[in-house]
């Protein structure tokens, strides 16, 4: 029986990362890129976006975090925010709102 369940666990694992393609892309979310660091303020659509193939210079997001075509981290997380029903994500973050004076080194997941 415990055969039976690695085995089935494996699978399950092969499986559900073949399912999702969430890759870093460069500024317009074309082409792969090693590395990419997005920074976005509350209430705006874009951001400053800096990736492997632009070491040290931060470029304006070209299009809104809404447009999967256009942007970098839109693209990258279109399974995370698109409504898809075979696609599941969790999300952790170890300082909820409305709880004052939480006390850690840990950041969100």
């Amino acid at each position: 029986l415990l055969k039976l369940s690695n085995v089935v666990l494996i699978f399950l694992l092969i499986n559900l990362s073949h399912s999702q393609t969430s890759t870093c892309r460069n500024n317009n979310g074309g082409n792969d890129a090693d590395w990419a660091i997005v920074y976005k303020a509350p209430a705006q659509d874009t951001g400053k976006i800096i990736h492997a193939g632009a070491v040290g210079n931060w470029d304006n997001g070209q299009a809104p975090f809404t447009n999967s075509q256009g942007h970098s981290f839109a693209k990258t997380l279109e399974h995370v925010v698109g409504d898809d029903r075979t696609i599941k994500f969790l999300a952790y973050n170890n300082v909820p709102p409305g709880i004052p004076n939480v006390k850690t080194k840990s950041n969100s997941k």
